[in-house]
């Protein structure tokens, strides 16, 4: 009775109002991508007038229903858990909104829930929290991992950086956990059952989710002490008045689907990974080429790494690799770690190991001198194009620059050109370095002969090995 009472003004408030003009400034993926473009401030559900709305070509193309209120509310009364599902005319505005005025949003929605659902309800059963809270990251996020809004805030749960770093998301100049869905959704968790233990009620926490406690206790106050979020409705920041809504209205939406001609064009899985913890410096370009995976795929996989390396600092870094390159990373693991520090794979890795008396850049009491030679390997079964030029102490991209490969595969058989720096021998550099007798003048000129001691011949080893010898 009095939540009934309670809500006259504030529906009273609400025939006032136009429907918040802008659902994707808190669904952060529309914001980052700008895939919501239409003019949504114009748009005034009224739920007599739904089915003259103008809609764009390709919805228009589509048949669906056109629900009752009664029908709705019913649906809604079924999903009832531990967050209130109100229903009013407002949530309906919003309801609409997904299942007919945007109706690609909720289908990319239905899309990504595969993914990103499971690792929610993990977190959320290990708070002991209501398993619905998994919908705020649709209306957050978009359920878009990079979602950037306007306003900085980052992640699946758009946490602007202060509050990231209150629990203790890491943010620097290597690294951004706010990206990361494991971190992000369990720091996510925590503020939002703090919150909960504030306010003593669920939908109150999620408006100071989006606004701040400081806000939400100022509505508070207005409202003569309520705790009640239809209560303090019109107190609240305007993106806020429909950040409620738009979490009920997500969450019938999405239970609700198919009721409303509502399909995934595409059903997305989370990819199987394993982790592979990291404690010095790996070249992530480097190490994606060795375990055939692209830079891209890999960086995505590590969606918190603003660098493609991590730092030799970091100590039991996390890095997800693809499942099936885990048999291969286990068998190699100490090469493929040596490989992709810092400072491997340069192009004369001959000549670092050469004690320094035979260094091309020894003092000039050195006469040793270096020369590419040209060697030829056959592929083994099983050979990894990496390991061989790790092996061989040249680069991955000057072995296929020398066999003029596009990619890493190879096969059994196959022979490859090996470049490699070695000492000239001593035979070799003492003919090199013999001085030459020049041949007499013309006896008309009457000039005594002059031997001239010849020049050292020019040393080919100090060509780097990324120039293969012609």
């Amino acid at each position: 009775m009095i939540k009934a009472l309670l809500l006259v003004p504030v529906l009273a408030f609400l025939a006032s109002q136009e429907l918040y003009a802008s659902v994707s400034a808190f669904a952060g993926d529309s914001v980052a991508t700008t895939v919501a473009t239409e003019d949504t401030a114009k748009y005034k559900p009224d739920t007599s007038k739904v089915a003259q709305q103008v809609l764009p070509f390709e919805e228009a193309a589509e048949v669906f229903p056109i629900e009752t209120d009664e029908l709705i509310m019913d649906r809604m009364s079924c999903l009832q858990g531990t967050i209130p599902l109100t229903f009013n005319p407002y949530v309906r505005q919003f309801v609409d909104y997904f299942t007919i005025k945007n109706r690609k949003y909720t289908r990319r929605m239905l899309e990504r829930e595969n993914v990103y659902f499971p690792l929610f309800e993990k977190y959320l059963a290990k708070y002991n929290m209501p398993q619905e809270l998994k919908y705020l990251a649709v209306v957050e996020s978009g359920l878009n991992p990079k979602a950037v809004s306007r306003t900085k805030a980052m992640g699946l749960w758009q946490f602007m950086a202060p509050t990231g770093r209150d629990f203790k998301l890491t943010q620097n100049q290597y690294i951004d956990e706010r990206l990361d869905p494991e971190k992000s959704t369990d720091a996510a968790c925590r503020y939002l059952k703090m919150l909960h233990n504030m306010f003593g009620d669920w939908q109150v926490a999620l408006a100071a989710y989006n606004c701040g406690q400081g806000n939400v206790k100022k509505a508070i106050k207005k409202a003569g002490g309520v705790t009640d979020f239809w209560a303090i409705f019109p107190h609240l920041p305007l993106e806020t008045r429909g950040y409620v809504p738009s979490f009920i209205a997500v969450n019938y939406a999405m239970n609700h689907a198919t009721d409303h001609n509502l399909f995934a064009d595409t059903l997305l899985y989370a990819h199987d990974t394993d982790t592979l913890h990291i404690n010095d410096y790996l070249d992530l370009e480097r190490f994606s080429e060795h375990i055939c995976v692209s830079t891209s795929q890999l960086m995505d996989l590590n969606p918190a790494l603003k660098v493609k390396y991590v730092p030799e600092h970091f100590r039991n870094f996390p890095l997800k690799v693809p499942a099936h390159c885990s048999e291969f990373i286990a068998h190699n693991r100490g090469w493929l770690l040596d490989s992709c520090r810092r400072g491997s794979g340069t192009p004369e890795p001959m000549i670092a190991l050469l004690p320094d008396n035979l260094k091309p850049e020894a003092s000039a009491k050195n006469t040793r001198k270096f020369e590419n030679k040209k060697s030829l390997y056959v592929v083994r079964r099983g050979d990894v194009l990496g390991k061989i030029a790790d092996d061989n102490g040249v680069s991955l991209s000057n072995l296929k620059k020398w066999n003029k490969l596009k990619s890493n595969k190879i096969m059994p058989g196959q022979k490859l050109v090996v470049m490699k720096t070695v000492p000239v021998s001593p035979k070799k550099q003492a003919v090199a370095t013999q001085p030459t007798q020049l041949a007499k003048a013309p006896a008309a000129k009457d000039k005594p002969a002059a031997t001239i001691a010849a020049s050292p011949e020019k040393t080919v080893a100090q060509t780097s090995a990324t120039t293969p010898a012609t």
